[in-house]
């Protein structure tokens, strides 16, 4: 087999070398070897080992693509993962968030990094330590505040992102499951309309808070508040009589939609736990 892989590596035929340095029994040495080859598709395919050594030459190649089959390669190590969020492409950099074999220092890294929608893909990641959500608190960014918002699961991070002083990361917050009745109140009540009418499709509302979002003073609210199919239709009947022809137009057209998937959508927004809404 290490004669067979030899002559593979050698062959002048591209395909050849590209066999010989994506097989699980080549020796590192081959592979190094390859690693160098003057064809991408050779090094591509070389990426894919599991070779620190390959990984790490590899991680600064010129074709783009090589270094993308670095970057999603679950076995390349965390110090190798931290030169390629300084990678000078987004789609190779914006790969690292995801990958399982990120450590403090690499997160550190992705914190303090100027790309902000790299600093955004990693608040979106599940199970960051509190520590690291505590310092995504006061990220620049509304957009990186924003995506903890939706993903923390932390009751005190929460807290703390409903009193954002921006009105992206507040509606943010009422898409995730574990908003207490009390933020919940706060946010009905917030100044910015934005964030009232993500409450009218994000979570599910008591009688007090949708009778006050039926006379809210804005048009917007009150067409959302139509609109959600988890809005009971005994309200979407009190909004037929809204003075903007819009929100009753909205009304009517979901008073006839189907039971079924008025009904699905609130139990989507019930689950401690939520999933995709078909």
């Amino acid at each position: 087999m290490t004669t067979d892989l030899t002559a593979l590596a050698r062959s002048r035929r591209v395909a050849d070398r590209v066999a010989a340095a994506a097989d699980p029994a080549a020796a590192a040495e081959l592979v190094v070897r390859l690693a160098s080859d003057p064809s991408p598709a050779v090094r591509r395919a070389a990426a894919t080992s599991g070779f620190p050594e390959v990984l790490a030459m590899l991680a600064t190649d010129p074709d783009r693509k090589t270094r993308q089959a670095v970057v999603t390669n679950p076995a390349c190590p965390a110090p190798i993962l931290a030169v390629l969020i300084r990678d000078p492409h987004w789609s190779v950099r914006w790969e690292v968030p995801d990958h399982p074999n990120l450590d403090s220092e690499v997160i550190d890294a992705i914190r303090t990094s100027p790309d902000a929608s790299l600093r955004q893909l990693l608040a979106e990641r599940s199970g960051l330590e509190v520590v690291v959500q505590r310092s995504l608190l006061a990220d620049p960014a509304p957009a990186v505040r924003a995506a903890l918002a939706h993903r923390t699961q932390e009751p005190a991070i929460l807290d703390a992102l409903v009193g954002d002083p921006d009105a992206e990361v507040r509606a943010a917050t009422t898409d995730n499951p574990l908003l207490t009745a009390e933020q919940r109140h706060r946010l009905v009540g917030d100044p910015r309309a934005n964030v009232r009418a993500a409450l009218t499709m994000n979570t599910l509302l008591s009688e007090d808070e949708l009778e006050q979002l039926a006379r809210d003073r804005s048009v917007v609210v009150r067409w959302w508040l139509a609109t959600s199919p988890a809005t009971p239709d005994h309200v979407r009947e009190r909004l037929l009589s809204d003075p903007d022809e819009g929100v009753t137009t909205q009304a009517a057209a979901m008073l006839h939609q189907p039971q079924t998937d008025k009904a699905s959508y609130r139990q989507h927004l019930a689950a401690p736990v939520r999933g995709s809404w078909p």
